[in-house]
């Protein structure tokens, strides 16, 4: 670790970073992911259009990113967007550690505790909108804190929350603790200055015309339908939640709907729920960690409330949602990483309680006590990047068998898959040029009802029909559909 006392603390801040990043990178998949990490490195680079709610701040930094850097392929350099993410990330989180007076070493370290959190790692590897929405939730917790102590106007406040809700909508639960500053600042209540806050508020939404054009652009160059669908649909190019409206497609209305029941949670919930939190966070951090995020939610109450209140109800809803999903849907989910993000906050500042009732030689303490965190953290760590069980047991990279896969279709044949098996083949055919004239369609394999009707139709319109199913050894195995019982 840098030596803080021979050097300046942003030098170090800096040099901190860079080592950060360097950890990331050497720990980044090189090519191509399955899932939703294949969606967005297939469909950002050629300007389609992303499932809900679109993300379309993320996907005009991505073409920014695949403009400016030349090497790697373009997968890669998808990836690599999470990295330079959640490296600003534990910047920003410095910046708020020092800002709020915690000292310059535990500042530093505290941004390392931050960054080797293993859930935020692991997210920080994969083409993922999350690390991202991290980073803005941070950025909207600076603002926040420099609004509060009169260092900022509050348009930047304004912009910084629209950024945030807009690009994720879980965000949405740091917003009302974020503008209760106002009630500090009553003499920025004034019509005109409310009025240009909202405007740059709502501002980033317009971001979202960019999916209409796209939408627009690719209906136009696939004119027709398949399966009742339209073309640009069934090919990949334009989401299937498309045709759920532009106002569902932006909320996650899709999801939404399906989630309304993830808050009528009663007792038994609630204690399943903090049983699967305290897991989650000795997991991350060990009990050690756990211990120190309750010194520091104490500390937090005792010397900075403010900080206390932007973080501790963002935590608890995000904490509540992500909990309670998986126990409906039985999936993990990129919001309790989020929700996780304020625990290590909460370390840090737990880190600094010790340091003030320490002085001279026992400092070491609470830097030895960072430093057991970081150790387990990277301890921890699994570089285990994929969607699917298959490929935790396969050498055969997705590059590998989507390759294989659309070489031995028929012509102008059609694959089905489910969602995470598909999207690599669809990046070797939107960015890689790869047998476009085979169409891939995700479906529902294992609904043997509907896939006879869509199998049927197949045949109908006079095309052979293939199932991409999993399989252990070669990570898929591309199957005639009469061959399929």
């Amino acid at each position: 670790m840098v030596d803080t006392q021979r050097i300046s603390p942003k030098i170090a801040g800096i040099l901190t970073l860079f080592v950060i990043f360097i950890i990331y990178f050497v720990t980044l998949p090189p090519d191509i992911l399955p899932g939703d990490s294949a969606e967005f490195q297939a469909l950002i680079p050629i300007g389609g259009v992303l499932h809900p709610s679109g993300y379309p701040l993320y996907q005009l930094l991505g073409k920014i990113e695949i403009a400016i850097i030349p090497f790697g392929t373009i997968a890669w350099r998808i990836t690599l967007l999470s990295a330079i993410f959640a490296t600003a990330t534990a910047g920003v989180g410095m910046i708020l550690f020092d800002k709020s007076g915690v000292s310059p070493v535990l500042s530093i370290l505290g941004g390392v505790t931050l960054a080797l959190t293993p859930m935020l790692w692991r997210q920080a590897i994969i083409a993922e909108v999350y690390t991202l929405a991290v980073l803005l939730l941070f950025l909207l917790w600076l603002a926040s804190y420099q609004y509060y102590h009169h260092r900022i106007k509050l348009e930047w406040l304004a912009l910084l929350s629209g950024l945030a809700v807009s690009h994720h909508l879980i965000l949405a639960a740091a917003l009302p603790w974020s503008f209760l500053t106002l009630l500090k600042r009553k003499t920025d209540l004034k019509a005109r200055r409310v009025l240009g806050a909202a405007i740059l508020l709502l501002a980033p939404f317009s971001l979202y015309g960019l999916i209409m054009l796209h939408a627009r652009k690719w209906m136009a160059a696939f004119p027709g339908e398949t399966f009742g669908f339209p073309n640009a649909i069934v090919r990949g190019y334009v989401s299937p939640f498309w045709l759920a409206g532009l106002f569902k497609f932006i909320t996650g209305g899709s999801y939404t709907s399906s989630s309304s029941a993830l808050w009528h949670v009663n007792a038994i919930d609630l204690l399943a729920i903090l049983r699967q939190w305290t897991v989650w966070i000795t997991a991350n951090y060990s009990v050690l960690g756990g211990v120190l995020a309750l010194a520091g939610v104490v500390w937090l109450y005792k010397r900075h409330r403010f900080l206390l209140l932007l973080t501790f109800p963002t935590f608890l809803i995000i904490a509540l949602f992500s909990g309670h999903y998986m126990m409906v849907y039985h999936e993990d989910t990129g919001f309790l990483f989020i929700a996780l993000m304020s625990v290590s906050v909460w370390i840090v500042f737990g880190l600094q309680a010790i340091w003030e009732q320490v002085n001279g030689n026992l400092r070491i303490i609470p830097i030895l006590l960072v430093a057991s965190v970081v150790v387990w953290e990277v301890a921890t760590f699994n570089q285990q990047p994929s969607y699917w069980p298959e490929q935790q047991n396969s050498n055969v990279s997705p590059r590998t068998w989507a390759t294989a896969s659309l070489t031995a279709a028929a012509p102008d044949s059609i694959i089905f898959g489910g969602w995470g098996y598909i999207t690599p083949l669809r990046y070797m055919q939107f960015v890689e040029h790869l047998r476009p004239d085979v169409m891939v369609v995700h479906a529902p394999l294992g609904d043997h009802a509907f896939m006879k009707q869509l199998t049927d139709e197949t045949a109908r319109i006079g095309k052979k029909a293939y199932f991409l199913i999993p399989n252990p050894e070669n990570g898929v195995l591309l199957t005639p559909a009469e061959e399929t019982p």
